[in-house]
């Protein structure tokens, strides 16, 4: 005997496709008032689905579940053939190629079964608590096979579909999908699309999360909200079971090309998969340490971030994206440094290092010159982890000192040059601010910025000074 748990006995009227539609169907009319079963295909992912009008077999079946958990024999009410469709051999000894002949599974657990004829569909059922619902099937590398997943209706008696997976032959050698449980009867169709193998079967497995993250149900392309129009990608979120996965969609725009990701708290048995918009994957992320990293050789398009568990452990991550264009400039620019050198007020600019030692109001080091900023592109927007490099020039120094540093994540810029040795071969008069004549020692010097291309991004003129002396010496 099915076990349930108290649920009545109920009656379900449906129609069954056994095609790529990935649907199951009952035709509504005024005389029988039957419901529409169907799944409900977003417009975006409408070319991933193969319809064949012309090679539907619909059949119509009246479903009984006692309150045992128990199907009930089912009648076949007047099967309906479309004349085009192909004639089946109907050799398969599969005994659960309908909704009322379906297989009981417990969830937990993994079933392997095999298709015996193209376009055969093998039906399961179980019992699911409240919670996340995970279904996962492996699928033999020679055919392509989908993934149905139905609610039963208490109230309708019909099967709702709550998820599905249409992964096509040759991208991707599992289906999997996912929904939030609500307690009660869930049905399990695993379709054959193209071919059938009679040797190596497909593997079938639950799983039931009692905790998850606010972005499930998100365990496929197919499942997964669109974000169009974002460019950034901020997410937290918890792989909450052995089979879960979690995607996360980015469309890539040619005029924000530069791209770079950030996984942080990410497990070191967690990978990340990134696949295009024909599920085909394209590349796999770093997981073994943590930290930004540029992603190349995207064209324009969505992509799709898969996340998961390698060893079944379940954990949190981080993963930030964000894009810019590479028409980047200094916002807020700014130097500090320290003269090493008291000066009369009449000879300072707005802050104690900026001089005018004869050739106008110049930022004045001694030992160090530190740059701030911020990092945009054009449009306005920080650019983080960008490299920044600063050349620093002394007219009587023959060799530059260079420096680099990375822009922080909200694209601060911090750069920090210690200078060489300053020769001081020119000299001013200047009064200090004590009122006594001295004499000041400095070279003319230069820093340079630039991008990562290496195109100067701005050049400041300063003074280096040396050393200061009593005018009478």
């Amino acid at each position: 005997m099915r076990k349930a748990k108290n649920i009545i006995a109920l009656i379900c009227i449906i129609f069954i496709s056994l095609s790529r539609f990935c649907g199951v169907y009952a035709k509504d009319s005024k005389e029988n008032m039957l419901k529409e079963i169907r799944l409900q295909i977003p417009n975006n992912i409408q070319k991933n689905i193969k319809k064949e009008s012309n090679k539907i077999e619909v059949k119509r079946y009246k479903l009984t579940i006692d309150k045992d958990g128990n199907i009930l024999e089912a009648t076949d009410n007047n099967p309906v053939e479309d004349a085009s469709t192909p004639i089946r051999s109907h050799t398969s000894t599969n005994t659960n190629t309908t909704p009322s002949t379906a297989s009981y599974i417990n969830v937990g657990n993994s079933y392997s079964q095999c298709l015996e004829e193209e376009s055969e569909t093998l039906w399961y059922f179980l019992y699911a608590d409240p919670g996340k619902l995970t279904i996962h099937v492996n699928v033999p590398s020679n055919v392509d096979y989908d993934l149905l997943l139905y609610k039963h209706n208490e109230s309708t008696g019909m099967l709702d579909s709550v998820g599905y997976s249409c992964y096509e032959n040759g991208t991707i050698s599992f289906e999997h999908t996912s929904c939030i449980s609500d307690g009660g009867y869930y049905f399990i169709a695993v379709a054959g699309y193209a071919g059938f193998d009679t040797i190596n079967p497909f593997t079938l497995s639950t799983t039931l999360s009692n905790t998850y993250d606010s972005n499930e149900c998100d365990d496929s392309s197919f499942l997964v909200l669109p974000n169009p129009g974002l460019i950034d990608i901020d997410v937290t979120g918890t792989i909450d079971n052995v089979l879960d996965m979690d995607y996360i969609k980015y469309h890539y725009d040619p005029q924000n090309s530069r791209v770079i990701i950030n996984l942080d708290n990410v497990p070191s048995n967690f990978a990340v998969d990134i696949y295009n918009a024909n599920n085909v994957l394209v590349g796999q992320l770093d997981t073994s340490t943590s930290g930004w990293s540029n992603i190349n050789g995207f064209t324009e398009g969505d992509y799709y971030f898969s996340i998961y568990s390698t060893d079944g452990q379940t954990g949190n991550y981080s993963l930030k994206l964000f894009a810019n264009n590479t028409n980047v400039t200094i916002s807020n620019l700014s130097f500090s440094a320290y003269p090493n050198t008291v000066i009369h007020p009449a000879y300072l600019g707005s802050e104690s290092h900026i001089v005018d030692f004869g050739s106008g109001f110049r930022v004045t080091l001694n030992n160090y010159i530190v740059t701030n900023g911020t990092i945009v592109d054009s449009n306005s927007k920080p650019v983080p982890y960008y490299q920044i490099s600063g050349k620093f020039v002394n007219e009587r120094v023959p060799t530059p000192i260079i420096e680099s540093v990375l822009t922080d994540e909200e694209g601060y810029l911090h750069l920090y040059i210690s200078s060489p040795d300053v020769l001081g071969k020119r000299y001013t008069y200047a009064d200090n601010k004590y009122g006594y004549l001295f004499k000041y020692y400095y070279d003319f010097a230069e820093i340079s910025l630039y991008d990562e291309n290496s195109t100067r991004l701005h050049l400041e003129d300063l003074y280096h000074f040396s050393h200061s002396e009593y005018a009478d010496n």
